[in-house]
């Protein structure tokens, strides 16, 4: 969750004191309470990241794992990662989301945003 003021064309939205790229918005006049949302498997770790968390539960399952991260104001986030790569409850984390699998939500209605992302569901279906 975040709140802010979004406008066509905006490509990035600010999470506390960081700056996460997101697809180019296609609509105009956002504002308020927004919700970022995005899929386990396009999140990553990356120690460079400014938006931090630390690991508070792990669940392998098999070949993958997923981690939940709590970042500093409290959002929950899961990343589905390689069991390979170690990651304990405690790790203090820095998450990168794939930008063009961003979505962004208006929190009280749950309505996505048009985003370039919704240019590409279009062409493939």
């Amino acid at each position: 969750p975040f709140s802010g003021r979004l406008a066509r064309g905006d490509r990035t939205v600010r999470l506390g004191t960081s700056t996460i790229a997101v697809p180019q918005l296609r609509e105009d006049g956002a504002e308020g309470d927004l919700v970022l949302g995005v899929r386990p498997e396009h999140v990553g770790f990356d120690d460079a990241s400014p938006l931090r968390g630390s690991v508070v539960d792990t669940e392998y399952l098999g070949t993958n794992q997923i981690a939940i991260v709590v970042t500093a104001d409290g959002a929950s986030v899961k990343a589905r990662l390689p069991s390979s790569l170690p990651v304990h409850p405690g790790d203090q984390v820095g998450l990168v989301f794939r930008e063009e699998r961003v979505s962004l939500f208006e929190r009280a209605s749950g309505r996505a945003l048009r985003t370039s992302l919704h240019d590409t569901e279009r062409a493939h279906g």
